[in-house]
């Protein structure tokens, strides 16, 4: 590793997490215009438990685009998304955010970028479920 002093961190450090599940919050979420006009809806998870706490990982949606297959990929991974997290009908980004999802993350090289670069990508989401705390039980004073 290279170690840059003025940037304060490893040069070679691509800033990826190792493939796997992770319990993650949805902590951003944009509509934004695609280049033609079309609709993308960019989630933010930001990892919240173990040794990556702290990471981000990024998964965008074409909900509306002139390509019929990649808005059918679009909404398909858009509806994983929205059944793990439990949202039904969304009025509007803020629906998504603040909740609590385990997301399965595997690594790429993406080939759009000179040089290629690698990066890690959300392939499945699961419900977050969790054993609540027992309930207390009462003392005999």
């Amino acid at each position: 590793m290279t170690h840059n002093d003025f940037l304060g961190y490893d040069l070679d450090d691509d800033g990826l997490i190792p493939d796997g599940e992770y319990v993650a919050t949805v902590k951003d979420c944009k509509l934004a215009t695609t280049k033609n006009n079309g609709k993308m809806l960019i989630l933010t998870f930001i990892v919240d438990s173990g040794q990556y706490t702290g990471y981000g990982v990024s998964a965008t949606f074409n909900i509306h685009n002139q390509s019929k297959t990649a808005q059918q990929i679009g909404r398909e991974g858009l509806r994983a998304v929205m059944d793990a997290i439990g949202v039904k009908d969304p009025k509007s980004e803020s629906d998504f955010c603040n909740i609590r999802t385990y997301i399965t993350v595997t690594s790429s090289v993406n080939n759009y970028f000179t040089p290629p670069r690698k990066e890690n990508n959300i392939t499945n989401y699961r419900r977050y479920e969790y054993d609540a705390a027992p309930t207390p039980t009462e003392r005999p004073y």
